[in-house]
């Protein structure tokens, strides 16, 4: 007699274990399930409360060392009694003598994670970036296609004969076309107009007797069209009727209109097929038809029939969204819009009532016109138009400009109380943001700690002339609810600014200094005198070297609040104060720097070959992430936070900075087109472009000038190249420098050419260095004296000594930063003239 195999004695391949927590105790059971825990383990509850402890695979167990009884695979189930089977999903078991069968799938289960007792602070590791890995430009999605009216309306396909009738006539337009190919002899009358197509024959026919029966086709034709629309039989009519929009284009065809095998809103506009000659009394007679036949159809519910009339029969896309946007159909409407290229206004504001947040978003930031959409939405939508605006705040604080977050969500009074976290971390950060921030600060909160506060930098008389300016025009949007307060601070200010000399030509300051006068004090506006017109007296800024760095700069921001951005190539990039403390610093590699206009956010370039890995730095948070890898020929120097100009092999592309990869959101020029220089500011973009010849496009070079953040062309002119160019620079007033050495000449020659003038030739020595920021030009000599004038002939601004090779200078703001490869860096307030910053940059 065999004896019985106990799994309780020896080593076993086990498939779990059955622990129980009333004999061994529950936090001994515990501590075993958790030791042998393994990904994809499991634990259940047995009928006596025992614990079957389910392994994640087979493993060895010795039976000694078993934290319970083992339970091995027998049959297609599970046994933990000697010598019994059982079927699958069957567990065996012995219960105080007795066989007991279980359904594993049956029994409850325990979760073991409520036995771990977790920190009372846990500490959360988040990689420090991205992958750096080569990512290609993306394009933005197109618009999803336009849904089937055919389908909708229920409407059948043609018949065999129709069908038929169509294939007969697709022929022939195919051997018209190729008859056109035919035309060799310009005078041969009117023989050669038949032979050429294009409606020769029909024009022909129209001038005989013929023209008679013609006439009496299209009449038949009209009147069984009109019947079936009077008639309400508007599925035969709708699939016979012929576009408005194809009255009088293209070229004239005897031939009726064929009937439609779908009624589908097409995507790009009705056919421009050959026309008809019905004349302007029938093209009313249909348009009266269909409008009347869309009125019709919407009364009696069929929707999609009078957006086909509207959209595809009158060619009048917009009545089409009207409708839709009656009966709530807004993905349909903004699909529309989309496909028919409509205003941005619009598909903005459809696309986000729609549902399509993300798109509505896309839009409005490509354009620009969040506030236009959030002003049309709050007449019909409150709700929706607050929503948005929360966007709008939510990507202005993600591209780092938190003043105009906070001017974006200030006049919506339910959403003020959520900027005071925003605004609190504006202030505490400090930078040029921070003097805009308090004055939001103190008009939630007019506490006699920060008018106080505000009140000591507006009557600082060193504060800067810019920086009164941005108070000025913060206070103008920025009101207490406390008439009290609200006087206070807006005669102090008023007092303040009788004492800054102010430009005519800045009609926001004007604005601003207005409207604080009319919030002022009645008696003190009375006493004070009218604001000094600033003339602008250009004065010199002399600047003498200083002891040299250790450290290479490769380029140089300055912020404004008195810290300086510096790209030290492979050793990273640091940020330092007047006094030449580092502030911060990071490690990712930079060879080139682009700032936002706010100063809030800036771009770290690592040159790689022919493409740039390009990291988003924070300077809010002191956080960088990685963008991804940018193959630009041509990239501006500066950004508004969101969108960045590059020049690729397919033109001027706009690359979207909040997107997590490389996206394209707006692109500009032809693809066979080059762009040569690219030069940007905030309130302008200018190109070098040379334009290939096409049918209506003449070959040559232009000059093209953006208005930002618009994007709206201003100016395009043609200039003609000087010959023997050796470099070539750009302005952002669309003035172009044509720098040009002549080994037979004694000096080099320069000229600027602007609108479609050629501006004076300046001489310069051969071997003088030129470099361009924004509207400013600088000249180089080989003794090291660097001067730096405002346009082509401006006067000097700045003239520095001893300047050596590696030199660069920019232009940010009202600041100008001019360094060279020994360390040594300035900073120079260009409004006031003088020296702001004198630092070196050292290991």
């Amino acid at each position: 007699m065999r004896p019985i195999d106990l799994v309780h004695h020896g080593r076993h391949r086990a498939s779990g274990v059955i622990i129980d927590p009333h004999m061994v105790g529950v936090d001994t059971a515990r501590r075993r399930v958790l030791d042998h825990w393994t990904n994809g383990a499991s634990l259940r509850l047995l009928p006596d409360e025992s614990w079957l402890f389910l392994f994640s695979h087979e493993r060895e167990v010795s039976a000694e060392n078993s934290p319970g009884t083992m339970v091995i695979a027998a049959g297609d189930g599970l046994t933990a009694a000697p010598g019994r089977t059982v079927g699958e999903g069957t567990l065996v078991r012995w219960v105080h003598g007795t066989e007991q069968l279980v359904a594993i799938d049956q029994l409850p289960t325990l979760d073991p994670s409520d036995w771990i007792a977790l920190p009372h602070e846990i500490v959360r590791l988040d990689p420090l970036e991205a992958p750096l890995a080569h990512s290609t430009v993306a394009e933005f999605d197109p618009p999803p296609p336009t849904p089937d009216f055919r389908v909708a309306a229920k409407v059948k396909r043609l018949s065999r004969s129709a069908s038929r009738f169509r294939s007969e006539l697709n022929q022939q337009a195919a051997r018209n076309s190729a008859s056109r190919t035919l035309r060799t002899n310009r005078q041969a009358g009117s023989a050669s107009a038949a032979r050429r197509g294009g409606g020769g024959l029909a024009k022909l026919v129209l001038r005989t007797p013929m023209r008679h029966e013609v006439g009496r086709r299209h009449a038949r034709y009209l009147n069984d069209l009109s019947k079936q629309f009077r008639t309400g039989n508007f599925d035969r009519a709708l699939r016979e009727a012929v576009p408005i929009g194809g009255l009088g284009a293209g070229a004239w065809t005897l031939r009726l209109p064929t009937r439609r095998d779908q009624l589908q809103i097409s995507t790009n506009g009705p056919g421009q097929g050959r026309a008809i000659p019905f004349g302007h009394t029938v093209s009313q007679h249909l348009t009266e038809l269909y409008q009347q036949a869309a009125k019709e159809l919407e009364s009696s519910g069929r929707i999609d029939e009078a957006a086909f009339v509207l959209a595809e029969l009158l060619n009048n896309p917009s009545l089409c969204i009207a409708l839709l946007e009656r009966h709530k159909r807004y993905p349909l409407a903004a699909t529309l819009a989309e496909n028919r290229n409509l205003a941005p206004l619009l598909r903005a504001r459809l696309w986000w009532l729609a549902g399509d947040h993300e798109r509505a978003i896309r839009t409005a930031r490509q354009h620009n016109i969040f506030s236009a959409v959030i002003t049309q939405l709050d007449q019909t939508d409150p709700a929706a138009a607050r929503d948005l605006r929360l966007a709008w705040v939510d990507q202005l604080e993600r591209s780092g400009d938190l003043v105009g977050a906070v001017v974006a969500g200030w006049p919506d009074t339910t959403i003020r109380p959520l900027l005071v976290n925003l605004i609190d971390r504006g202030v505490a950060h400090g930078g040029t943001q921070a003097v805009a921030l308090r004055v939001y600060q103190t008009a939630l909160h007019p506490s006699q700690e920060h008018r106080n506060s505000l009140f000591s930098l507006i009557e600082d008389r060193t504060t800067s002339t810019a920086t009164m300016r941005t108070l000025a025009i913060s206070m103008a949007d920025a009101r207490p609810d406390d008439p009290i307060a609200d006087r206070e601070i807006a005669s102090r200010m008023t007092r303040a600014m009788a004492r800054i000399p102010q430009p005519q030509t800045d009609r926001q300051l004007s604005t601003a200094v207005r409207s604080l006068r009319q919030r002022s004090d009645p008696l003190l506006v009375a006493d004070l005198p009218q604001p000094i017109a600033r003339t602008h007296t250009p004065v010199t800024v002399h600047i003498n070297a200083h002891l040299p760095g250790n450290t290479e700069i490769h380029d140089a921001v300055p912020l404004g609040d008195g810290t300086t951005l510096l790209a030290l190539g492979e050793l990273g990039c640091r940020l330092l104060t007047d006094d030449g403390r580092t502030k911060a610093q990071w490690s990712v590699p930079c060879h080139r720097l682009v700032p936002a206009d706010h100063s809030g956010t800036a771009l770290l370039l690592t040159a790689r070959g022919t493409s740039h890995e390009v990291h988003v730095l924070e300077l809010s948070t002191r956080r960088h992430h990685y963008y991804g890898n940018v193959a630009a020929s041509l990239f501006a120097t500066s950004f508004d936070g969101l969108s960045w100009p590059i020049v690729d092999h397919r033109g001027i592309a706009y690359l979207d900075m909040l997107e997590q990869v490389p996206t394209v959101s707006w692109r500009e020029l032809e693809r066979e087109w080059i762009c040569h220089q690219l030069a940007r500011s905030s309130s302008s973009l200018a190109a070098i472009i040379t334009v290939r010849g096409g049918a209506s496009v003449t070959p040559g070079v232009e000059v093209w000038r953006w208005d930002m953040p618009d994007r709206r062309l201003k100016t395009r002119h043609r200039i003609t190249p000087i010959d023997q160019t050796t470099s070539l620079h750009l302005l952002t007033d669309a003035t172009s420098l044509w720098e040009r050495h002549d080994a037979r000449l004694p000096a080099a020659t320069i000229s600027g050419s602007e609108a479609n003038r050629l501006a004076t030739d300046t001489t310069i020595a051969p071997t003088e260095e030129i470099a361009t920021s924004g509207v400013h030009l600088a000249r180089r000599a080989p003794d090291g004296r660097l001067i730096i004038s405002e346009g082509l002939n401006g006067n000097p601004i700045i003239e520095a000594q001893e300047i050596d090779d590696g030199w660069g200078f920019r232009v940010h703001g009202n600041l100008a930063a001019i360094w060279d490869h020994t360390g040594r860096y300035f900073v120079v307030d260009l409004e006031i003239g003088y020296v702001q910053v004198t630092g070196r940059a050292a290991l």
